[in-house]
């Protein structure tokens, strides 16, 4: 596939996250029935590995460039490096700290924005930015070039030991002191302490990562995009004659897609999988996956409707189903536990 061919028409799903990781002996726990139309469709349809999956991988990399980020929430990322950002909670265990995502501090839009406002007043000197475009997406604009190191993403550093998730490279030593110092602001912040005062837990901790300036091309072989995350609202207003922005609505999407058009849908990814109250978590988002997007999109591709559909669910499992895969009767639904990715 060329950089500029375009896919065939059809609804292209990047759901990061739908088959886990989930803890050993975690799947048991899935209730019977759960996403019912996810289990249809991967018992049905086949793994790619070539093309598409290359497609995907290159796509998901522009979306998640922070740089494009800030230009999709009405930002003029100018020539800085940016960086995507995230609170977290730093929970102790003996004698470290545990990293848990910002879906356990469920952060409000107003603390969001006071917690920017207390972080820039100490920061403008050092030339490093927050901007918070909501509780979901806050960004991290360093005025000097961008920084010779390499910094996990946060989906790679939930549930570990924060000394195992720390950059490496030429420029980590002045980052991971600035972690450090984020820590201290963070855990005694105006913001924390109220939390705390409610039973709530504290934010005690900032992680970012995705560093980079805007990129120069921003090409990707779909006609149409969608999704609720900045860096697609950037992708669509950099691509001149180049993917068009839709509703993020299924209803939306699938017109476009059974009317001959390649569109991928960026859905937010699942939330992590540590325990058993994360577990019912991704087991809700599935369950919104399957009967907002999955469904619809399935009766679509059975009634000859849609064409093709493809789901995407981590750099090395996409999966793609035709319409003609219907005929496939002889492939028995398997429960989706068979499927499920097991954490280490």
């Amino acid at each position: 596939m060329s950089g500029s061919a375009m896919l065939p028409p059809g609804l292209y799903l990047h759901c990061a996250g739908a088959l886990g990781p989930v803890p050993p002996g975690a799947a048991d726990l899935l209730m019977p029935g759960t996403a019912p139309t996810l289990s249809r469709l991967l018992s049905r349809g086949g793994r790619d590995s070539g093309q598409l999956q290359d497609a995907y991988i290159r796509t998901v990399a522009t979306l998640s460039n922070a740089a494009l980020a800030a230009k999709g929430c009405g930002l003029d990322p100018g020539e800085a490096c940016w960086f995507r950002a995230a609170p977290l909670q730093l929970v102790p265990d003996r004698d470290t700290l545990v990293v848990l995502g910002p879906e356990t501090l469920a952060v409000t839009n107003a603390e969001s924005t006071a917690i920017a406002r207390e972080f820039n007043a100490l920061y403008e000197s050092d030339a490093i930015t927050l901007h918070v475009h909501d509780a979901n997406q806050w960004l991290l604009r360093v005025a000097a070039d961008a920084p010779d190191m390499n910094m996990p993403a946060l989906r790679r550093i939930i549930g570990r030991r924060l000394q195992d998730c720390l950059p490496a490279g030429q420029d980590a030593p002045g980052w991971i002191r600035y972690l450090n110092d984020w820590q201290m602001l963070l855990h005694g912040s105006a913001v924390s302490e109220r939390r705390a005062s409610r039973g709530q837990p504290r934010i005690n901790g900032l992680w970012f990562w995705s560093g980079g300036v805007l990129p120069t091309s921003t090409r990707i072989p779909w006609h149409g995009v969608a999704g609720s995350d900045a860096g697609v609202q950037g992708l669509a207003d950099m691509s001149a004659g180049g993917p068009r922005l839709l509703p993020f609505e299924p209803e939306e999407v699938l017109a476009a897609a059974a009317g001959g058009e390649a569109v991928l849908v960026d859905i937010p990814p699942a939330p992590p999988v540590l325990d058993g109250e994360s577990f019912h978590r991704w087991e809700s988002w599935i369950s919104a996956l399957d009967d907002d997007w999955l469904k619809p999109a399935f009766t679509a591709l059975h009634q000859g409707g849609l064409r093709q559909l493809s789901l995407h669910i981590g750099d090395d499992s996409t999966w793609l189903c035709k319409a003609t895969d219907r005929y496939r009767v002889w492939r028995r639904n398997r429960p989706l536990k068979r499927f499920l990715e097991l954490s280490r």
